[in-house]
């Protein structure tokens, strides 16, 4: 890799920050003393619990109001809608605007439509389309707050703290899963319009923190190409697939979220049939989030003394070996704990990945990189729920079990005989990295 440009800035580009552009990829502060980074953070996971208690109450308000299960699962199918849409051109329009504007117009969004729930529940008119219309809302606006907040981490935290800070962020969505949906449930038993006074609540304190930002968060300069939306979805989709790592990635994500949404699945409904309580069967889930928070509190400490590719391969394989015994037992704390381990080693090795995944990614492509992942990644969620019920009614547990272990095994082998990911230099030499513009001999005008 060649040496990045100089940072002294020379004359600033039209919509270009003068901060140097290069500077903070030399940032050596610690993420947790970084004043910009903590009130992203904070407001993020205060909008997350909003966010969740809204996930889950969708559903229940509308089977209030309908009394048709079908019908509940209409708001779902509305946030999925919404997600398949637009989850790659939001990626390409982020990579075009101001990352700051983006992610305060999505928390605003999000404060008015659940206030938008807020005013039909206590009027009396609120119905099922209103909440197919805020569950696809909302879920938009997360399409583009994603993109926006991972293209601003670089900037805000510096490239060397970039496990630390995706760390920390999984840490908060852990946190928002484990308090948002027992307090939604909790206020839609005082009514229904609580949940959504939350929700509206914890978006609008989101949207405020961000206000406090200070780090300029411009969008990329752009040429003199005249934008063309599938144009540059393509081009993104191009860069990463022409990325040897990026590419690891990207077919990872889309096994790993499989895998693991089939086999926890399978593992509820298995052991609620064989006459485990709900209480029970939900206590592995807090288990689990319980483990993801205090993993990510180790990424930091693993990084520095473990290699990047060394992390991965031994996370990938943990959960394998994690997952293992659980199709031969019913007990509940033995499931909890194996669940619970692979959820402790997950965080620094997701984080190790998609952190380096930014830093190598350049700045003009942030979003669509980001976006693409995701957009495979989440592309198998529908096929988990369905193949796991169909394996579990007609092949049995055992199957349908080491039949989703298998597609684990099968991504801890694509990881551990990868070069790409077995190159990955330590996090302390991040700073010396200049991002992949031409990895795969690809460039912007290699994509027509």
């Amino acid at each position: 890799m060649t040496e990045p440009p100089d940072p002294t800035p020379g004359p600033p580009n039209p919509g270009e920050s003068t901060a140097p552009r290069w500077a903070f990829w030399r940032r050596p502060e610690s993420v947790f003393g970084n004043r910009d980074y903590l009130v992203l953070l904070t407001g993020q996971t205060i909008s997350g619990v909003g966010s969740t208690m809204g996930t889950f109450v969708f559903p229940l308000v509308a089977l209030q109001i309908t009394g048709s299960t079908v019908q509940a699962g209409l708001v779902g199918t509305a946030a999925g809608l919404a997600q398949w849409l637009l989850g790659l051109p939001a990626g390409a329009l982020v990579d075009r605007w101001h990352r700051r504007h983006v992610m305060l117009a999505s928390e605003g969004a999000g404060a008015l439509l659940f206030g938008s729930l807020v005013v039909a529940s206590a009027t009396g008119h609120l119905t099922l389309a209103h909440l197919m219309i805020v569950a696809f809302g909302v879920t938009a606006g997360s399409c583009f707050f994603g993109p926006a907040e991972n293209a601003a981490l670089p900037l805000v935290v510096g490239v060397t703290q970039l496990p630390t800070a995706l760390a920390a962020n999984q840490a908060r969505s852990a946190a928002a899963g484990l308090v948002g949906a027992p307090a939604g449930g909790a206020l839609l038993a005082v009514g229904r319009a609580f949940p959504f006074i939350a929700a509206t609540i914890t978006y609008s304190v989101s949207w405020i923190a961000l206000l406090f930002l200070r780090t300029p968060l411009p969008g990329p300069p752009r040429g003199s190409a005249k934008p063309h939306l599938p144009r540059e979805i393509k081009e993104g989709l191009a860069f990463v697939w022409a990325n040897p790592f990026m590419r690891i990635v990207l077919i990872n994500a889309a096994i790993i979220n499989l895998g693991v949404n089939g086999l926890f699945l399978v593992v509820n409904l298995h052991l609620y049939q064989t006459g485990v309580a709900p209480a029970a069967i939900g206590a592995i889930d807090t288990i689990a989030g319980i483990a993801a928070i205090v993993g990510s509190t180790l990424t930091g400490t693993v990084m520095k003394r473990v290699r990047p590719g060394v992390i991965a391969i031994v996370t990938f394989w943990g959960w394998v070996l994690a997952c293992l015994p659980i199709p031969l037992t019913h007990n509940v704390v033995i499931v909890g704990g194996c669940i619970g381990f692979g959820m402790l080693i997950n965080p620094v090795g997701n984080a190790v990945l998609m952190a380096y995944r930014t830093a190598i990614t350049p700045d003009r492509l942030q979003g669509r990189s980001m976006s693409a992942i995701m957009v495979v990644a989440q592309a198998a969620a529908p096929i988990a729920p369905i193949l796991g019920g169909w394996l579990l009614a007609h092949e049995g547990h055992y199957v349908a079990m080491y039949g989703f272990v298998a597609l684990l095994v099968i991504a801890a082998i694509i990881v551990s005989v990868s070069k790409a990911v077995r190159a990955v230099p330590m996090a302390s030499e991040w700073g010396k990295l200049k991002p992949a513009e031409n990895d795969g001999d690809m460039s912007p005008s290699d994509v027509s």
